[in-house]
């Protein structure tokens, strides 16, 4: 039984620094992206998406009226900044899902209604509507 595993880390030695120089080729860095002003008691932030240029939308807490524990907007985290998507026509939180390379993000705003949203596109901020397919509330 000893002999196995003395065989064993043998093997694993011998393929180790095969796999680690594929490994090293690639490098990544782990960046907090931190959360919009004013947090929640939650107080987290969730990325969806990137883009080539390292522009990462999500959705992080933030404080609504009087509620501990608040809503979500969706936010765009380029260059070292955090910027909240915002909302569309007073509605009361929004997720961002996708980036593209041009830097514009698509999201959705709670439109009020139960589980109703209105998909809106964030670029050079500004919010743009989309419109409904069929009846309803676009998503």
């Amino acid at each position: 039984m000893l002999l196995s595993k003395v065989g064993l880390c043998s093997l694993l030695l011998i393929a180790g620094p095969a796999s680690l120089s594929l490994a090293a080729s690639t490098t990544y860095h782990v960046t907090d992206l931190g959360v919009l002003p004013g947090g929640s008691q939650y107080n987290q932030s969730t990325g969806a998406a990137i883009n080539a240029a390292g522009q990462i939308v999500g959705t992080s807490d933030k404080p609504y009226g009087g509620y501990a524990n608040g809503t979500e907007d969706g936010f765009l985290y380029s260059g070292g900044k955090l910027t909240d998507l915002g909302t569309l026509l007073g509605n009361f939180g929004s997720f961002a899902t996708g980036i593209n390379n041009s830097g514009q993000a698509v999201a959705n705003a709670f439109n009020g209604s139960y589980f109703g949203y209105t998909a809106f596109v964030y670029a050079n901020g500004r919010r743009t509507a989309l419109p409904a397919l069929g009846t309803g509330t676009a998503t």
